[in-house]
């Protein structure tokens, strides 16, 4: 995988990879730090048929 290469110099270490890619439950804050290490921003969003309702926003 690509993103291995992109995370080598981030604080997200191999064990949490290797449960983000296998394990269907992952800690959010892991999540946040695999996400932002590959250049990206997490949204928690609830979508509800006339609206959208941004929950948490991890983009700092």
């Amino acid at each position: 995988m690509e993103a291995h290469e992109d995370l080598e110099n981030s604080n997200v270490v191999l064990p949490d990879i290797s449960m983000i890619e296998n394990q269907e439950e992952i800690d959010i804050s892991t999540l946040s730090e695999y996400i932002k290490a590959l250049g990206g921003s997490l949204k928690i969003v609830a979508n509800f048929p006339e609206k959208e309702i941004v929950l948490a926003q991890f983009d700092e």
